[in-house]
């Protein structure tokens, strides 16, 4: 099955199997939480993929300066890694750290982080692909500081000219970090939670598509869930195309992007 929300599309097949309906080469950026193994005894469908598999496909989706960003454990990661590096280079990693959890049994600390990694189409260029560090610039207070030195107080020069002696950061705005801090799902607003156990939160997927894409990118989401990357990219301005094979989280999806795209943003 097949759904158009005006620039969303939404497939209800097993993305493995129906990939080939994506023209070769018009993905700008694949955004997608894959199944960990994690609660598989509470939910069947938590079986992890075979990432060389998904790692050729995405070589067949991607555009040549576009990027995949994956959320994982740790053990996922070695998995994504040995699938991945024959058709990706790696290029950085975010921590996303929940505030609230659950600990799973008294003999590990609980687990209060997921990864999300980030890799580019191998030997592309890093300046060739998207990273709009403005747009993700973390908030702090404004601050001054003596100009001409670095913040381990050794002195720079500038050519052709003097710098002033004080530097005064007016917005406040701080280079962007690799630990996230969003809501995870017991943190969400109540009217943005849906019936689905590894929900990600609207404000962390919006994070994510404003630093790796730009408006009008296309945006892939093959393990779509409860639709979260779909609504975000709605919200952003970018084309989402989500496949969900699950009959119920595909329902759950669709309704939401119709509510959605039906009153312009989602509340």
């Amino acid at each position: 099955m097949k759904v158009m929300l005006q620039d969303q599309t939404l497939y209800m097949e097993d993305f493995f199997r129906q990939w080939q309906q994506i023209p070769d080469q018009s993905v700008d950026l694949i955004l997608t939480d894959p199944p960990f193994g994690s609660i598989t005894q509470a939910q069947p469908w938590d079986i992890r993929p075979d990432f060389h598999v998904l790692g050729w496909i995405f070589t067949n989706l991607i555009k040549p300066g576009g990027q995949v960003a994956v959320f994982c454990d740790f053990a996922t990661a070695m998995e994504i890694e040995s699938g991945f590096s024959r058709y990706f280079d790696f290029r950085f990693n975010w921590v996303w750290q929940k505030p609230s959890v659950i600990p799973a049994n008294r003999s590990r600390p609980a687990n209060d982080i997921e990864l999300v990694l980030v890799y580019k189409v191998k030997g592309t260029k890093t300046q060739d692909v998207t990273f709009n560090i403005d747009d993700i610039r973390q908030e702090g207070k404004p601050y001054e500081r003596p100009a001409g030195k670095t913040q381990n107080n050794n002195p720079t020069r500038r050519q052709g000219g003097t710098l002033p002696e004080v530097f005064v950061n007016e917005s406040g705005q701080r280079f962007p970090r690799s630990v996230l801090n969003f809501p995870n799902k017991p943190c969400m607003r109540k009217d943005e939670r849906e019936n689905h156990p590894t929900q990600k939160s609207l404000a962390l997927i919006e994070y994510i598509l404003r630093g790796l894409s730009n408006p009008g990118d296309t945006v892939l989401d093959p393990f779509l869930g409860s639709g979260t990357t779909l609504a975000a990219a709605n919200n952003l301005g970018r084309r989402g195309i989500g496949f969900e094979l699950a009959p119920e989280y595909f329902d759950m999806a669709k309704t939401r992007m119709e509510r959605e795209t039906a009153q312009g943003v989602l509340l």
